[in-house]
């Protein structure tokens, strides 16, 4: 059996990890370096459509502020006239009920952009399924090229995603917002776009949609536990 003295040996030394790691996600610069890294700017060019990737809603009633501002990113290029087409793209945030792109097709709408001009992409559940789905519409309306509007920091992955599709896009980042979060918000971003890019290298395509099965049923055991 385990000793009392190494098991206090071994908690102290999973502290001391616990404490240099928050430190140095904290107290040093790593977060904003591997967010630069990441980070795409906007090349933006005439396109036959223009591909709004939705980062949630809030209860499924208003879009959550990320999406709102890409949304309005989306808009602006639309009325310069760099594209005729607009896609809103987001399924359900909670994989059922009203999809992100209908939200954000009637804020759009609302601000005047045609409704003929805009097309839903309302299935999507992750970023992978959002550049799936608008692959196949693009192709579906022969549209050889679009604009995408994302994260600066969300953009690489994305644009990894467009190319193994065989779409052109080109990157019309919204303006990097997350400059202005802490150190540690900053690192839970980062974070979570290497390990998808991890992923992606790591897994077939069947082992990912085991992965995304697995996250959205523990998303869901987490909300009838925390949210009844």
């Amino acid at each position: 059996m385990v000793s009392k003295a190494k098991i206090k040996r071994y908690l102290k030394i999973i502290v001391i990890i616990i404490i240099i790691y928050y430190a140095v996600i904290i107290f040093t610069p790593l977060s904003r370096w591997l967010a630069d890294s990441l980070v795409v700017g906007s090349l933006v060019g005439q396109a036959d459509v223009i591909i709004v990737l939705s980062a949630g809603s809030i209860h499924q009633q208003y879009l959550h502020h990320q999406t709102l501002n890409r949304l309005i990113q989306g808009i602006i290029l639309w009325r310069q006239g760099k594209a005729p087409n607009l896609i809103v793209s987001g399924g359900p945030s909670k994989g059922r009920g009203i999809s992100d792109a209908y939200l954000m097709a009637e804020m759009a709408k609302k601000l005047g952009v045609k409704a003929d001009k805009i097309f839903l992409e309302d299935k999507s559940l992750n970023t992978r399924e959002n550049i799936s789905y608008c692959a196949r519409l693009m192709k579906r309306n022969g549209w050889r090229m679009a604009l995408l509007v994302t994260s600066s920091l969300h953009m690489k992955r994305v644009l990894q995603l467009a190319e193994k599709e065989g779409i052109k896009c080109l990157p019309a980042a919204d303006p990097y917002y997350e400059r202005y979060l802490s150190h540690y918000q900053l690192f839970q971003l980062v974070k979570h776009e290497y390990l998808a890019m991890l992923a992606y290298k790591c897994f077939s395509e069947r082992g990912l949609r085991i992965l995304d099965f697995i996250n959205r049923w523990l998303t869901r055991l987490k909300d009838k536990i925390f949210y009844y």
